[in-house]
């Protein structure tokens, strides 16, 4: 205050005003205009600041933190993020500052650099599953860092081919840590076996079953089910993959025999008392017959099938059978010796089944007809020898008849397809009827020359035995009537 006046302070200054920075007593004399003059002291005493130092700059990884403390104690603190306390906690990078004021009101501040390096980076990758035999390369990255694998190695790359949880923890220039697990599996491949090399026979199938449920197959047939049915011999694999993409494959030779040929020859007939050996063929083989007989060879001495399932050195069968009909002689008669009367010839003849009819006059088939008196013999040959008869004929004129075959077979060969009585061509008074086995008549003439074709109304009679009377009047006046009896064969 006081203008006009003049000033003068005790460190010299002479300003109205005056600016003491150190501890002390100060005056000031201040003369008025008028001349007066008055003066004052008074004592300073210059507080200390705070000391405030909140140390080095501080670095850390991410993840990790730091603890600032801005000392003094009991003072009052502002930190740059508004924080009003003594120590502060940091996790990012950043410039912190502080303010630190006593109780005086002195303040004093100080900041510090935090820097939050990044840890390294370290992916090895998902899990990983391959096959036994296949390598599994595990890559920290990181190759100016230092590197710690779980196995103690220190390359940036670890190669295995087992199976384990493998991990690797890596520190870099800054000191900073990463780290990362991966689980390596190493899936054993499936077990593919298809069983030992074999054989089998004609008309065989053999199954090949590859196992391994729910996996894929691949054979060389092209088949891509998990069993091949075999038809025929040859080399054979299947590839096997299964869930995990591991594959095996097997492979196998069968081989196709061929079942042994067994021809015990074409249905045949036996003759009674005969024998007829067999032979199944195939030496070095086993032989089963219907009877439980084992021998190559058989004997058959009566009729029925035979059969024989013939085995050989390889395990292949195969049968044959052979039906024979049991046949035996069939005898037959020519009829009594026979006069004939007023009659210039006379027919002979049998209804026996044979293959060849020789007469004994050379003549061949089932009838002759003579014309002389004599013996007359026939050969018949059959399937199981032959067999024979003979009949004498006597011419005499006025001599009685009949004499009747006992047999005919209406059948159209032009052989013995007729019934009638030859011996009465010339008789009188001739009557000749013929009834079936219910008496009913079914033939009737009156005609020496006539005959029976078999039939009755138009209709063929059934194969049977057929009744007849005869009566008749010779050359020489006698009347005979004779009953007898026919059979009808077609």
């Amino acid at each position: 205050g006081n203008p006009g006046s003049t000033y003068l302070w005790s460190d010299g200054s002479n300003l109205q005003s005056n600016t003491v920075n150190s501890t002390g007593m100060n005056w000031v004399r201040v003369t008025l205009p008028n001349g007066c003059i008055a003066t004052d002291t008074v004592a300073i005493i210059a507080m200390p600041l705070p000391i405030v130092n909140l140390g080095a700059d501080i670095t850390f990884c991410d993840g990790q933190s730091a603890s600032i403390d801005a000392g003094n104690t009991g003072n009052t603190f502002l930190w740059s993020n508004a924080n009003n306390q003594q120590q502060i906690t940091v996790s990012t990078s950043g410039i912190y500052w502080v303010i630190v004021t006593d109780g005086y009101g002195c303040s004093k501040s100080d900041s510090i650099n935090v820097t939050a390096f990044p840890n390294p980076v370290v992916n090895l990758g998902p899990d990983q599953l391959v096959c036994e035999g296949q390598t599994v390369i595990l890559n920290a990255g990181n190759t100016a860092s230092n590197i710690m694998w779980s196995d103690g190695s220190t390359n940036s790359q670890l190669t295995t081919s087992v199976s384990g949880t493998f991990s690797v923890t890596v520190i870099d220039v800054n000191g900073c840590i990463g780290s990362d697990v991966a689980v390596v599996t190493i899936a054993q491949p499936p077990v593919v076996n298809l069983g030992p090399d074999f054989t089998f026979c004609d008309g065989q199938t053999r199954t090949l079953y590859a196992a391994n449920n729910g996996s894929n197959y691949l054979w060389s047939t092209t088949s891509t089910q998990q069993t091949n049915t075999l038809t025929q011999g040859g080399t054979f694999w299947v590839l096997v993959t299964d869930i995990n993409g591991c594959f095996e494959s097997d492979t196998l030779s069968a081989i196709q025999n061929p079942n042994p040929i067994v021809d015990l020859g074409a249905d045949d007939i036996i003759c009674q008392g005969n024998t007829i050996v067999l032979n199944a063929g195939n030496p070095g083989s086993t032989f089963l017959w219907m009877d439980g007989s084992d021998g190559q060879q058989y004997v058959v001495t009566g009729g029925g099938i035979v059969s024989v399932l013939v085995t050989d050195a390889n395990g292949c069968s195969a049968s044959d059978q052979i039906l024979f009909t049991p046949r035996q002689l069939e005898l037959f008669s020519l009829g009594p010796d026979t006069t004939i009367c007023s009659v210039s010839e006379w027919r002979i003849s049998t209804t026996v089944n044979g293959n060849n009819f020789l007469w004994s006059t050379g003549e061949i088939g089932s009838s002759i007809l003579v014309k002389q008196s004599g013996i007359y013999s026939l050969v018949v040959s059959q399937e199981c020898g032959t067999v024979t008869d003979s009949i004498s004929i006597e011419f005499e004129p006025g001599s009685v008849g009949p004499f009747p075959p006992n047999a005919f077979t209406p059948n159209g060969d032009g052989l013995n397809d007729l019934f009638r009585i030859e011996s009465v061509y010339s008789a009188e008074d001739f009557l000749l009827q013929i009834f079936d086995r219910w008496g009913r008549l079914v033939f009737t003439t009156t005609d020496p020359k006539a005959f029976w074709d078999g039939n009755f109304n138009g209709t063929q009679c059934p194969e049977a035995v057929y009744a007849f009377t005869y009566r008749a009047r010779n050359c020489s006046g006698y009347t005979k009537t004779i009953g007898g009896t026919v059979t009808l064969l077609r």
